[in-house]
């Protein structure tokens, strides 16, 4: 039977349950995160370039910072370790070195008989939205 785990019983899972988490993106994760996906976009790494860009100066790569989006899905203190099954992304607005992403999962739907729980994923930095989505992740 699907959520049937006292680890899983013991959350309140409701539609409107939120996740929250924030991290500052910083010069070595982004160097990093291009050297491991190899994506060496140089408005990503080359300073002078981006600064002659439309962004003005360097931007961390749009799917580093939907990787935000794992670490929450996946960790424990939340009363799951979900496995994804699906992430949409939009992303609406550039991340600078040195800006602060808050991270937010809202859930959207559970589906008892898949054991599958929806979110709304997002990430602002001050108020600005720079992604907007969903995921999906089996818990059962």
């Amino acid at each position: 039977m699907p959520f049937s785990s006292k680890k899983l019983m013991s959350k309140k899972w409701v539609v409107g349950y939120t996740i929250h988490d924030s991290r500052v993106v910083n010069d070595k994760d982004v160097k990093d995160f291009a050297r491991l996906s190899g994506d060496h976009n140089p408005l990503h790494i080359d300073e002078v370039l981006a600064s002659n860009s439309i962004f003005k100066k360097r931007v961390a790569h749009g799917m580093y910072i939907a990787s935000f989006f794992s670490k929450l899905l996946g960790e424990e203190k939340h009363g799951f370790s979900g496995i994804y099954l699906n992430q949409n992304l939009k992303f609406l607005s550039p991340v600078y070195i040195n800006d602060r992403v808050d991270v937010c999962l809202e859930l959207t739907q559970i589906n008892e008989i898949r054991s599958v729980l929806t979110f709304r994923s997002f990430c602002k930095v001050d108020n600005r939205f720079v992604i907007d989505g969903s995921a999906e992740i089996y818990v059962g």
